[in-house]
């Protein structure tokens, strides 16, 4: 698929949800930037035949470091880049299809998909909470080095 494509339609995604949720409309193009990149980052990783968990993990460092980024130079607390730049990354169709086989009585593909959907989500919040450590770790160097 067309990567630029891919990138519009999760920004607009996210352009969506950070507008619906009330951002500061300063912040709207930066939470924006953050949801297409991030869904091109897990894109291009997943064309690449990376896994999931790996792909989720890069992407979710790479939106956790920029939200850190963003969030320092616009002074401005990091969730509000972080939350809406994960948007398009939220395994959402994961947990449609787990609850569908289990309605279904699909109890093989459940629990596959249950087990994919889970790691997925894990990934994501190990990559945002490595990315925060790392940056807060280094912001306390060069505080105490001033």
């Amino acid at each position: 698929m067309n990567y630029i494509f891919e990138f519009l339609i999760s920004y607009l995604a996210t352009l969506a949800f950070a507008y619906y949720f009330n951002c500061p409309k300063k912040s709207l193009f930066y939470t924006s930037l953050l949801g297409g990149t991030s869904w091109v980052v897990y894109s291009i990783m997943r064309n690449l035949q990376i896994s999931y968990i790996l792909s989720g993990v890069t992407s979710a460092f790479v939106i956790g470091l920029s939200s850190e980024f963003f969030a320092r130079k616009l002074k401005m607390p990091a969730t509000i880049f972080l939350i809406p730049g994960l948007v398009p990354l939220v395994p959402g169709a994961g947990m449609y299809y787990t609850m569908y086989y289990l309605i279904q009585q699909q109890y093989d593909s459940f629990q596959d998909k249950a087990i994919e959907t889970l790691f997925l989500a894990g990934s994501l919040a190990a990559g945002v909470v490595v990315s925060s450590s790392i940056f807060k770790i280094i912001s306390f160097y060069q505080q105490k080095n001033r």
